[in-house]
């Protein structure tokens, strides 16, 4: 409301300008109005007395002194003349004058410390009403907002003056704190100072403080909060590059890339370093899940869990091509002969050399999950087969997501993005989670064109390929390559890979390119026959080419009879043929263009696709 109030304020204030310049230049004063009025004539109103002060430390937090003015502006039934009723101010900018003062956090008036000598633990909060004065004080802000609701709860105006019905002094004690009985190296957490630099950076000393806040919250007992020019005492928390010897250990000699810490218990100490802010708040997660997972007793260092390339390939699915380069794992959906059955420099060597149908799939017990790229700009997340995010820009930011830990496991599936190479330069969790490849049913691989390859959709991971890949849980290759033919060239063996279903999805281009029925039947012929021989023991289904609104076109031979053609050849070699004009209505809204299913057609096409290959295995 007070915001209300000043908005209104400084329209009233640009309207008076307003007027004012519109008398500028004007001559003819009207007879009417006095142009000799005496600076100090008497004005119609007298301007409103302050009768109630909320002031706050200097160096704290405004927020809940707020919620006070506010608060007692809506008692006032406040309009713009009672502006002047209730200020706000720092306590360095007012002094004692005798006004009620409502003083929120430790201020400097004595009262404010007095409120707050009377806390027993943590979060406790204290408030005292006496001398004109109500104090309301707290260790941190949560709690301090707390006795601010519980003091306006007991805060009412009577003849413009402050009631509080809340009692001399009130002590809200909390006794539910969760971990009680913290140790660290088997020594009690209150035995404990938190140690930071004396010339500490941003991060250093806020981390020091969070985790301050964050254990006596836990437990209800006090820590001190101290730099490094403070004597050495037995048991300390060293946070960032201190004097002490631990922390100069802790450091060590290698430079630590982003998100990455390190620590140390030793000698009734716990030494943690990070050379970022990302890496300090990471070593804040897991100093939290290492004590909640110790139940309160810290006594062995902890950090995240950082696969290594080795545990990122083995998690990996959909690529027989994995390359570590510039400290990164790249991974291509096509080997390197397969790559180069495409010509130099063309489309579809740029379509060939990336990374469509490639992803990460693993089951953890982890409560979260972190990656980079160091390419491809837009990754799928799915949490347990479902959709969570898409990550766009994700090589210039590290990706983090908290698991739900209810579940003894979570399967984590990363897809990587339809166009371009996707690298991964760092995959994190938790210290000591389990990792294991997501464990499939079948192995399918499907090859086609654009529409396999999922260019122009939105979402990369709801392509057909995807979905028919995902329902059947299948350990799939997807070699999608926009603009792609058959072609025996682009067929490549791949010996760790043996495939139980493979979906074969071209002709609309060999069509599109006005193909004669012999070149079209030549080169399905030579592809088919090549197929047959690399995997002699897989299920081959073929598509025949879907519908496309430019069908009517006329080409070497018609859409209809080069569809029938692909038809009729699948049959000549006992391969079942799926009727891809049939798989989505020939509708605008399942089209991105007259080609390209959009995400809604790739979705009505796998579950047609999937009814298909039911009766075929």
């Amino acid at each position: 409301m007070l915001k209300r109030f000043l908005a209104f304020a400084l329209v009233s204030l640009m309207l008076a300008f307003c007027f004012a310049g519109c008398n500028n230049g004007n001559t003819d004063t009207p007879t009417d109005v006095p142009t000799d009025v005496p600076s100090d004539a008497p004005t119609d109103k007298a301007p409103v007395k302050t009768a109630v002060k909320v002031i706050y430390p200097k160096d704290g937090s405004k927020t809940p002194a707020l919620m006070v003015q506010d608060a007692i502006m809506n008692l006032k039934g406040a309009s713009l003349e009672m502006l002047g009723f209730c200020t706000l101010t720092s306590d360095d900018k007012t002094e004692d004058d005798g006004t009620f003062e409502i003083l929120v956090g430790t201020t400097d008036r004595a009262i404010s410390t007095e409120a707050k000598g009377m806390l027993t633990t943590y979060l406790d909060f204290a408030i005292i009403y006496k001398d004109n004065k109500i104090a309301i004080n707290a260790n941190n802000e949560a709690r301090l907002i707390a006795a601010v609701e519980f003091a306006l709860s007991k805060i009412s105006l009577k003849d413009d003056k402050v009631v509080y019905s809340g009692g001399e002094k009130h002590l809200e004690v909390f006794t539910e704190y969760t971990m009680p009985n913290i140790t660290i190296a088997d020594a009690p957490i209150d035995s404990f100072n938190i140690v930071y630099p004396a010339k500490a950076n941003n991060a250093e000393k806020k981390t020091a403080e969070q985790l301050a806040d964050w254990l006596m919250s836990l437990c209800g007992k006090t820590i001190g909060l101290v730099d490094d020019s403070t004597a050495e005492s037995a048991n300390e928390i060293l946070v960032g590059k201190t004097n002490r010897a631990l922390s100069t250990e802790a450091a060590g000699e290698a430079s630590l890339s982003e998100m990455q810490f390190s620590s140390i218990v030793k000698d009734g100490k716990l030494a943690i370093n990070a050379d970022a802010g990302s890496g300090y708040t990471e070593a804040i997660r897991c100093f939290k899940n290492a004590m909640t997972k110790s139940g309160g007793n810290i006594t062995e260092a902890f950090d995240s869990r950082w696969l290594t390339f080795d545990e990122i390939i083995e998690i990996s699915v959909g690529s027989p091509n994995i390359k570590i380069k510039d400290n990164a794992v790249e991974f291509y959906k096509a080997t390197d002969e397969q790559m180069l059955a495409y010509p130099e420099g063309s489309n579809m060597r740029k379509n060939a050399t990336g990374s469509s149908g490639v992803r990460l799939d693993f089951t953890t017990d982890s409560s979260t999950f972190a990656f980079k790229a160091a390419s491809g700009n837009c990754y799928d997340l799915y949490i347990n087969g479902e959709y969570i995010t898409q990550i766009t820009n994700a090589t210039s930011k590290v990706f983090s997501t908290t698991l739900d830990t209810s579940n003894e496991e979570n399967r984590v599936t990363l897809f990587f993005p339809s166009d371009g190479v996707g690298a991964i330069s760092m995959v994190q969790l938790d210290y000591g989670a389990t990792c294991e490849r997501q464990k499939f049913d079948r192995k399918f691989l499907i090859i086609g064109d654009s529409i396999t390859q999922a260019k122009h959709i939105k979402i990369d991971s709801s392509s057909f390929a995807h979905r028919i890949s995902m329902h059947y849980n299948a350990d799939s290759i997807i070699y999608g390559v926009g603009a792609g033919i058959f072609n025996a060239k682009i067929l490549g063996n791949t010996p760790e890979f043996d495939p139980e279903l493979i979906v074969v999805a071209f002709g609309t281009n060999d069509w599109a390119r006005s193909y004669t029925a012999a070149t079209i039947e030549n080169n399905m012929k030579a592809f088919l026959d090549k197929l047959k021989e690399l995997y002699p023991d897989a299920k081959i289904i073929g598509i025949t080419p879907l519908w496309r609104k430019d069908a009517g076109e006329k080409k070497a031979i018609t859409f209809d009879e080069a569809c029938a053609l692909i038809k009729s050849i699948y049959e000549e070699y006992g391969i079942p043929c799926v009727d891809g004009e049939a798989m989505m209505g020939h509708d605008d809204k399942f089209f991105a263009d007259d080609v390209h299913p959009n995400d809604e057609g790739h979705k009505e096409y796998a579950k047609n696709l999937i009814e298909e290959i039911n009766v075929f295995i």
